[in-house]
């Protein structure tokens, strides 16, 4: 699943809309609908969102060969 639409999957789970998470992690409307439109975010960004829907972001590496969690 792409990150757009994780984050609009999770937007329509919290009932919130582009408008609520620019204002939660305070930016303008446009920049959180042109991040939406090219699908591009950044690390940063997603951290913001992932606060503002009130969810724990969890990145991790996981060793193909092994299946080891990495960190």
């Amino acid at each position: 699943m792409e990150m757009k639409e994780t984050i609009l999957a999770l937007c329509k789970k919290r009932n919130t809309n582009y408008s609520e998470i620019a204002r939660k992690i305070g930016t303008t409307k446009q920049n959180i609908c042109n991040k939406f439109a090219r699908n591009k975010f950044y690390l940063d960004d997603i951290e913001k969102i992932a606060e503002a829907l009130d969810c724990t972001l969890e990145i991790k590496f996981i060793d193909n060969q092994t299946g080891e969690n990495l960190l």
